[in-house]
């Protein structure tokens, strides 16, 4: 097993445990913007572990939710706007 089995070992591992981005909404209500998770670990807790996520949006807001109150970000559609402008209205 010389040098060039473990260059081609590395490149290999390199290649297919690149880390996935998860897109989500951004964890502030008010926001619209999507907000990218940066990275998620576990913290242990009386009640087991729990699962937090480091988030980041394109309107600059940070966060660092629970990973399970994260929810998938949807991008608006023309129904969702007017809907969403009728209800600040009311």
């Amino acid at each position: 097993m010389g040098k060039r089995w473990l260059a081609s070992v590395v490149a290999s591992y390199r290649l297919t445990e690149e880390p996935t981005v998860d897109i989500v909404a951004c964890p502030d209500p008010t926001c619209p913007a999507p907000a990218w998770v940066y990275e998620r670990w576990t913290w242990p807790s009386t009640g087991g572990p729990v699962e937090h996520a480091k988030t980041g949006c394109d309107a600059g807001h940070w966060f660092t939710p629970l990973a399970a109150t994260l929810t998938p970000f949807r991008a608006p559609t023309p129904v969702t706007v007017r809907e969403e402008a009728l209800i600040r209205r009311i």
